[in-house]
């Protein structure tokens, strides 16, 4: 299980573990962070101890009932992990951006002018996105000890705000969530959602959106994605308050939080780019 995000990272037509070049350190898109966290005694943990927790009964996640403490505080609590988790959502992002650039940036990103990655980490996906498309004005957001976490040598292509989702999003043409609403209860989606449409600049060209890159479950008709769907929403529930979500889910929040319309391109094997418009 925990290699399922490598494993048909994605969904190639013949199952079997991704070939080792991508897990050397020096390649620019090397999963081994990625792998390294999954590995981690953190996150094996919990997921060894998942009877117990599903006996348990309780509403907290496996990973707060062996840790004591929810993820994303464990993150800011111990530098190393917050460290390990970066890492591997940098990895992450060199990986699926450029598949998303390649796949259906033009379509996605050529109008807009401005872009806010919303939790964005290390910069990892916004940088990726100033590369591809010069003309957007790239920022990430993210907590305080994230923001303070990143070397100050990245230049001037991207902007970094320090601050919490849940409370005030910069405003931009479009807002990015690469893998964040998944890690979220509903109802927190929707609190979030409703963030970033207050954040929208309302444009006569992109028409503002939001950018979602995350799992629609039953998106693809191949066994093998679905299975790492399902894998997927296993991970995520064992660490987190979310859970992968289907279409109709995805609707629901979406009409919940005050959108309009939205279009899913599943064109990332097992993950698909969600365009989301007020």
């Amino acid at each position: 299980m925990a290699l399922a995000p490598v494993v048909n990272t994605a969904c190639r037509p013949h199952a079997g573990v991704v070939p080792a070049r991508h897990l050397r350190r020096w390649r620019s898109r090397s999963l081994l962070p990625l792998v390294l966290l999954q590995l981690s005694p953190l996150c094996v943990t919990p997921a060894t101890s998942m009877a117990e927790w599903l006996r348990s009964g309780e509403e907290e996640t496996a990973f707060e009932m062996v840790h004591g403490v929810g993820l994303w505080g464990a993150c800011s609590r111990a530098p190393e992990l917050g460290e390990l988790f970066s890492d591997a959502m940098a990895a992450d992002s060199r990986f699926i951006m450029d598949m998303a650039i390649h796949g259906a940036g033009h379509q996605v990103f050529d109008k807009i002018t401005s872009m806010v990655d919303v939790a964005g980490g290390t910069s990892a996906a916004a940088r990726a996105v100033a590369a591809a498309f010069p003309h957007i004005k790239c920022t990430v957001l993210d907590l305080p000890h994230v923001i303070d976490s990143i070397p100050a040598d990245h230049g001037d292509v991207v902007q970094f705000v320090a601050g919490d989702m849940m409370d005030f999003i910069p405003k931009a043409d479009a807002l990015l969530l690469k893998f964040v609403l998944h890690d979220w209860s509903d109802e927190d989606c929707i609190k979030i959602l409703k963030r970033c449409k207050e954040a929208i600049i309302p444009s006569r060209d992109a028409g503002g959106k939001i950018i979602i890159i995350d799992v629609v479950v039953g998106s693809s008709s191949e066994a093998i994605c679905q299975g790492t769907q399902q894998l997927f929403d296993l991970i995520i529930s064992v660490l987190t308050p979310g859970k992968e979500r289907d279409e109709e889910e995805w609707c629901k929040i979406f009409k919940e939080a005050g959108f309009t319309k939205y279009k899913i391109s599943p064109v990332l094997g097992f993950r698909s780019i969600i365009e989301v418009f007020p």
